[in-house]
């Protein structure tokens, strides 16, 4: 190697050393632009349907559009929290009080029903609690107002510029590679998009049907439970065992005779899922696979806690659809295509 060849590798290496060190002191900035580029993203849709509505010859431009989802968001917001909030927080502070007999009585089932039971304690209970509800490894958005008002800030703006932001982004990539970069974005933006709200339906279904079926059968803690149902359906597969196993126990304790009721909610509503719901819904969202899913948010949650299992599959998909637009744009490809 001569010595400008050494000196230029070193210069590389210097510069990529900073980029890298960069990177890692800002990870909670880039972490809240990225999260604001996710809530762009789902928030796109409804904007330009917004921008769609005119009025004679009046239709409101991208900032007013925005304007008015935002309204519309916020009030949603605020009838969920009037409507959902009370008998939550109700259910919450009942749990409170009767949780040390609860977890008692919880303990001594688990004893005497399930194998290995003897093995779990209410420290075993408590340290796993402990560690599902820990902090991550990594700093990651705290619950402070500024972090959330910042990403809610660049959410916005990107929504009413986000088109120049991209092209912007664009331009910094060498021309040859801008025109693939643009589709496979746009196409993983659009299958995001679906996916969410695919996943999004399935999950009001089965909180929705959760709710309603849990207090017809005056199950404790029914709302609270619904809402967990509704979460954990962001899992394949194993988001309704789970609440058949949370709200199995809870009946089993507090009110046997509604235990058979619980599973045949479960039952009923699984294969309802499996054969109609999954195939008609997700089919058109373009979702990933379960074990996909699943990878996604436990890599999600360990990089950045909550926020991260958030995030996770919606790029999990982008990544999906980048690394397929990838291959479709590879030499090979394009070569058997024009052949053909």
């Amino acid at each position: 190697m001569t010595q400008r060849s050494i000196g230029d590798l070193t210069v590389a290496l210097v510069l990529s050393a900073v980029i890298v060190y960069a990177l890692y002191v800002l990870r909670h900035a880039w972490l809240l632009f990225y999260v604001a580029i996710v809530l762009a993203i789902m928030f796109d849709p409804p904007t330009r349907l917004v921008g769609s509505i005119h009025i004679g010859r009046w239709r409101p431009g991208r900032g007013l559009s925005v304007a008015i989802v935002a309204v519309l968001v916020l009030a949603a917001v605020v009838l969920i929290v009037l409507l959902i909030v009370p008998p939550i927080a109700g259910d919450a502070a009942h749990l409170e009080r009767e949780w040390p007999t609860l977890s008692r009585g919880a303990i001594e089932w688990v004893h005497q029903h399930l194998p290995f039971g003897d093995t779990v304690t209410g420290e075993t209970v408590k340290r796993w609690a402990r560690q599902v509800t820990g902090g991550s490894p990594v700093l990651t958005i705290g619950t402070s107002l500024i972090d959330i008002l910042t990403t809610l800030l660049i959410a916005v703006y990107l929504l009413v510029d986000g088109r120049g932001v991209f092209d912007w982004t664009l331009s910094l990539l060498p021309s040859g590679y801008r025109s693939a970069a643009r589709h496979g974005f746009s196409n993983g933006a659009r299958r995001m998009q679906r996916w969410v709200s695919g996943q999004g339906l399935l999950m009001l279904t089965h909180g929705g049907s959760a709710f309603l079926t849990f207090w017809i059968l005056g199950l404790p803690y029914f709302a609270a439970v619904a809402v967990f149902a509704a979460l954990i359906n962001v899992i394949p597969f194993l988001g309704p065992i789970l609440t058949l196993m949370v709200a199995g126990l809870i009946a089993a304790i507090e009110a046997p005779g509604k235990l058979a009721g619980v599973v045949v909610f479960y039952l009923v509503y699984h294969n309802i899922e499996s054969a109609i719901l999954q195939p008609r819904i997700m089919s058109h969202a373009v979702g990933v696979t379960g074990v996909t899913v699943v990878m996604a948010l436990v890599v999600g949650y360990e990089i950045a806690g909550l926020v991260g299992m958030v995030i996770s599959v919606p790029t999990a998909v982008l990544i999906a659809e980048l690394q397929q637009n990838r291959v479709s744009e590879s030499p090979g490809t394009r070569h058997r295509s024009v052949a053909g």
